[in-house]
């Protein structure tokens, strides 16, 4: 990024429309952007490489999307624990079963997975740079921010499961399509609609892996009906124009969501594009807004009335909002509230961290969104960035439900800072860049601080070798009773999920179920059920059980129980940990 070297970075419109296409760069120029761009995208690919490779364990996420892979490739039909698969869709399930066949390991296909998606990202963002600027060093700028920014890379492999990054290579790559498609003349009419089908096609895709992609993807379909009935009017065409264009971009898309959209109403009985947005009660919602789990698993996991049965039943978020408006209202400050936390305000870890953008990039997004306002291109992608914004203060707040918001934003933040450069005096940049580097570093190694070596796995690896012992050691069809998911996905046993209540009753709750086996560790117990720890984790003999191993260190003991004497069987089905916005 030298700012003595490279032409101010202008286009020849800031107009309405679309920018106007630019010249084909000379072959000398774009040797030497390739060149430049070497070192970004080598460094990309190994911090990636390295991420992967230093990954223990899938996530929750991550352990539902390859039981779902795997019993549809089998043949046995896209279901998990049991029963239909309703709240993941199948790309990112799929997807990964594949590459766990032809690899042999979970572990090794899921690094390809997010290593290969990851660049995806990387890639759209460049490739969006260079066509809205037509500019070296906002090219291999855009490059450096998304390969090194936290909410792209360590996201999706710390905080991820495996559908961020495809979903937003997607909708950055139909977006893409988006604005060369309508910078296509208006009387190349099969050109303009081979590239809105295809940018149609790929926002299908991105809903069939995470399902609110629908909403960027709406913002792509009202930005085309605006420019297309735009060139109709100049050109004679009136309503023919957006008629095409609309039509041939949502009839793509329809014909990837009309058949999920079919599956779910074939088991739930309703058409609605998602079976994700839903819970218990206005009041979960409020839990998971505000990130209070403990009260969340009180409301999820209690025993009801009948001793035998959890709570059961949800209910739409919509719906729950209706019938609570002063609630809802609440949680939607609570989401407010989140989203500046996660954009704005620092965490402490290997220095100011922040969760998806640091502050310096995002002021000069910000800056450079607003100097171009007017562009067609910033209207459609600022539209793209702030629709999982809208979703997350309507729901509730992730940083990771937030990754083609962040992608977008590290296209502008490259326009701007090169701008920024540019107009300091040298010294002044040289320090701006050097600030930079220093809280792009920290933010990165803050998310990625699983995989720094020295520093302990956050991962519940003594939970999932909990879930081999026991499918090693166990009788087939023994009941097991953990608040683990590593536990249930590696056990291969029936599971009954652990309630949230006192000791006396989570043993008589686990002998009508038939449990044999009761699985404590520590690290769950402490933050999921701290009414039982002291009973399963600082007494050696709990009444009713025997202890029967132990496994983990000393900070995250597991232990596994054996009830004393054994239950008879029960006929009462499993009680599987659910997912419900957990």
């Amino acid at each position: 990024m030298n700012a003595t070297q490279t032409p101010a970075i202008e286009r020849p419109s800031d107009g309405d429309a679309l920018d106007p296409d630019q010249p084909v760069a000379s072959v000398a120029r774009r040797r030497s952007l390739a060149s430049r761009l070497r070192w970004p995208i080598g460094t990309t690919l190994f911090l990636h490489v390295f991420m992967a490779v230093n990954d223990r364990l899938p996530s929750v996420d991550g352990l539902a999307y390859f039981e779902a892979g795997r019993n549809f490739i089998g043949g046995h039909g896209y279901v998990r624990l049991d029963r239909a698969e309703l709240h993941f869709p199948p790309v990112t399930p799929v997807g990964l079963a594949v590459l766990e066949k032809l690899t042999g390991t979970e572990m090794r296909a899921l690094g390809i997975w997010n290593v290969s998606w990851g660049m995806a990202v990387v890639i759209g963002v460049v490739l969006l740079a260079r066509r809205l600027y037509d500019d070296d060093s906002v090219t291999v700028a855009a490059a450096w921010f998304a390969g090194t920014m936290a909410g792209l890379g360590p996201l999706f492999f710390r905080s991820g499961g495996g559908s961020e990054a495809p979903s937003a290579a997607l909708l950055l790559f139909a977006g893409l399509l988006t604005i060369d498609g309508l910078r296509t003349s208006i009387s190349q009419t099969r050109h303009r609609v081979s590239f809105l089908m295809a940018a149609g096609a790929l926002v299908g895709l991105a809903y069939l892996t995470r399902p609110e992609s629908l909403l960027p993807g709406a913002a792509i379909g009202f930005a085309i009906l605006g420019w297309s009935w735009r060139d109709g009017r100049a050109n004679g065409f009136r309503l023919e124009r957006p008629v095409i264009d609309a039509g041939a971009y949502g009839l793509t898309i329809l014909l990837f969501v009309f058949p999920y959209v079919a599956f779910l109403h074939g088991h739930n009985g309703s058409w609605s594009p998602t079976a994700k947005t839903q819970d218990v009660s206005i009041g979960a919602w409020k839990d998971v807004a505000e990130n209070d789990r403990l009260d969340r698993d009180r409301i999820l996991y209690a025993v009801d009335k009948t001793g035998i049965r959890l709570q059961e039943g949800t209910t739409s978020l919509t719906a729950l909002a209706r019938a609570h408006p002063g609630e809802w209202v609440q949680i939607l400050g609570i989401n407010a509230r989140t989203s500046m936390d996660d954009l704005i305000f620092p965490s402490l870890g290997f220095g100011p961290a922040w969760a998806m953008i640091p502050i310096i990039p995002l002021l000069a997004a910000a800056a450079e969104l607003w100097r171009t306002r007017r562009r067609g291109s910033t209207k459609l992608l600022g539209a793209m960035a702030a629709m999982p914004v809208v979703t997350c203060l309507l729901f509730f707040t992730l940083p990771r439900y937030l990754v083609i918001t962040t992608a977008v934003l590290s296209v502008f933040a490259a326009a701007g800072f090169v701008r920024w450069r540019r107009a300091l005096p040298p010294t002044a940049g040289r320090a701006l860049l050097a600030v930079t580097v220093v809280v792009m570093a920290t933010s990165f190694l803050t998310g990625a601080q699983s995989y720094v070596p020295g520093i302990p796995t956050a991962d519940p690896i003594d939970q999932a070798a909990t879930g081999r012992w026991l499918e090693a050691n166990t009788p087939p069809g023994s009941r097991v009773m953990t608040r683990s998911y590593h536990v249930q996905g590696y056990a291969d046993r029936p599971i009954v999920a652990m309630p949230s209540t006192d000791y006396v009753t989570m043993l008589k709750f686990a002998r009508r179920m038939g449990v044999s086996y009761i699985v404590a560790d520590a690290g769950t117990l402490r933050y999921r059920r701290p009414e039982l720890y002291g009973a399963l984790m600082t007494n050696w003999q709990p009444p009713g059980l025997k202890l029967v191993h132990i496994l983990g260190g000393k900070k995250r003991p597991v232990r596994i129980y054996v009830l004393d004497p054994l239950p008879p069987p029960s006929d009462r089905p499993p009680i599987y940990l659910g997912y419900v916005s957990d």
